[in-house]
């Protein structure tokens, strides 16, 4: 979808396919399964990206913009290069650029990249291995093992290892249960410690598992590699006999 308004959910979507926006106006946002929300309210869910994205000024793996706060990013994953280009300000995100609503269960394993082109503007690159710039209130349970990648004469104005800008806005911690590779360096790790590291072969534990699904079960182990979503797979499992202790 281009753009996305009204109430409206997105579910149960995956692009294979690489996705290239020219347009220079207005940003050129671009995701690979929504370009842009404006004011719409509901959620994206249960979305996966494994192409290419590549725009102008805006792009995230899911969703290249997100404007609404009534508008929730749960249970997708990227696996698609993430790339901006442009001659000034440059948002880019694993999964989005720009978010006024929040953001749970969610992962990046690709590079997000910036190219700065031309000579003039103010070269600033935004980016991050979840979300560039953050304006909701949490994002829980996500995960990055993506690396930051800029090119072209850039000034590194705010980069994360999941978010660069927003994981601590009014002092209040918006980053719960996030983790990132160890080799991958960000803001919301220095300034804030809000995300927590692990080596490339602890995220393929058991244990990192249970740590990223925090309270609930989201995400299911991978053979292969690192978690990945329950729904990517064949697990309709539920729990039974479960009883829980009084509080």
């Amino acid at each position: 979808a281009g753009l996305v308004a009204g109430n409206v959910t997105v579910s149960g979507c995956q692009n294979d396919a690489d996705v290239t926006c020219t347009n220079t106006a207005s940003g050129g946002r671009v995701g690979g399964i929504i370009g842009l929300n404006d004011t719409g309210k509901g959620s994206v869910t249960k979305c996966i990206n494994n192409g290419k994205v590549d725009g102008y000024q805006y792009a995230g793996g899911i969703i290249g913009a997100n404007f609404s706060a009534d508008f929730l990013i749960d249970q997708c994953g990227n696996s698609g290069k993430t790339i901006g280009h442009s001659p000034g300000r440059t948002y880019v995100g694993g999964v989005t650029s720009y978010t006024k609503g929040n953001i749970a269960n969610c992962f990046n394993t690709a590079d997000v990249a910036v190219y700065i082109d031309g000579k003039t503007g103010t070269k600033a690159a935004h980016f991050g291995g979840i979300i560039s710039d953050f304006e909701g209130e949490q994002i829980t349970n996500c995960y990055n093992t993506g690396s930051l990648l800029t090119y072209d004469g850039y000034t590194r104005s705010d980069y994360g290892s999941i978010c660069a800008s927003g994981y601590d806005k009014g002092g209040v911690a918006r980053l719960i249960n996030c983790y990132g590779l160890d080799t991958v360096a960000g803001e919301d790790i220095t300034n804030s410690g809000l995300v927590i590291q692990k080596t490339a072969d602890e995220m393929k534990t058991a244990e990192f598992l249970n740590a990223l699904n925090g309270n609930g079960r989201a995400f299911i182990f991978n053979n292969d590699g690192t978690p990945v979503l329950r729904f990517m797979t064949a697990d309709n499992s539920t729990l039974v006999g479960v009883t829980v202790a009084a509080q």
